[in-house]
């Protein structure tokens, strides 16, 4: 099922399985999504993109080999009292999304994470059961931010929450039960911990939370080796990976990448090209406003 170009309706009640793409797929529209079931696809179940506003309730989502629920570039998104299980990478991702509330849905055996924000998207996570997740119960990064609060998290095999280039966070009163690592915070962002069961409170932020004695400070990470390829550590980033528009490989790292058929480190999108990109000024200037160094591929 397809919606786009400013739709808006309802869709209900539906069984879709052994779809050869999305189960359903919104752009640009306002939809409600309630009472479905999606299971045995390749594609994400439920995709939602380019400034949809959508709400999904009740809908039974599993046996998925991408991500369950893919929201990409929303406007709004509320998701409640779903399901979702047996998911081979999230069971949400979230990227470049303004809001997106998750509230009392249960989330299980996913393999990367239950739920993931990235690329500034703004996460509210509460009130859901999360267990048996093969990597981290939340992941952000890209400068993604989740707020968790009031969650219910079991079997989670690495950290309850993992931070990475620059994912920021609020992870409040969450029950963790059978989780041995409260996080992984490898960047230089924003982020609080508190009342996660055995776990210490700690954040990153002293200013904010200097009078309180019950929370631990810890030094922000500043990655020295920010500029070198992330495969081989030595060599500098200087190439784009598309479609994504990623620039985290050298030039030698990114063909290897591509002639081996791997996906982006960062977003897990099909590496189909990769790119050095092309410049007009010698001291890498920006050739509109000649002031601003040039950092952005079109």
């Amino acid at each position: 099922i397809q919606i786009s170009n400013d739709s808006k309706g309802i869709i209900k009640n539906n069984t879709i399985f052994n779809a050869k793409g999305n189960g359903i797929y919104c752009h640009k529209s306002d939809i409600c999504i309630e009472n479905n079931e999606i299971y045995d696809l390749t594609y994400p179940a439920i995709g939602l993109s380019s400034k949809s506003k959508c709400l999904l309730v009740g809908n039974k989502i599993s046996n998925v080999k991408c991500n369950g629920i893919s929201i990409r570039h929303a406007n709004e998104v509320i998701i409640k009292d779903c399901e979702v299980k047996n998911i081979d990478e999230s069971g949400i991702s979230i990227s470049d999304t303004e809001s997106c509330f998750i509230q009392n849905n249960k989330i299980t055996n996913c393999i990367i994470s239950s739920i993931e924000s990235y690329n500034r998207s703004n996460v509210t996570v509460t009130n859901n059961v999360i267990s048996n997740i093969e990597k981290n119960a939340f992941l952000c990064y890209t400068s993604g931010f989740m707020k968790a609060i009031n969650n219910q998290i079991s079997d989670v095999k690495n950290e309850f929450v993992k931070l990475t280039y620059k994912g920021c966070g609020e992870f409040v009163n969450n029950q963790i039960v059978n989780c041995i690592k409260q996080c992984y915070c490898q960047n230089s962002s924003f982020f609080f911990f508190s009342g996660n069961g055995d776990f210490k409170n700690i954040t990153n932020d002293q200013k904010k939370f200097a009078s309180n004695k019950s929370i631990d400070f810890v030094d922000s990470f500043f990655d020295d080796e920010e500029i070198f390829c992330i495969k081989c550590h030595t060599k500098k980033r200087n190439t784009f990976i598309l479609d994504c528009g990623h620039k985290v490989f050298c030039q030698e790292c990114a063909q290897e990448s591509l002639r081996n058929k791997e996906k982006c480190p960062l977003c897990r999108f099909p590496i189909v090209k990769v790119s050095n990109g092309f410049g007009s000024n010698v001291d890498d200037t920006c050739i509109i406003c000649c002031e601003n160094r040039s950092d952005s591929i079109i």
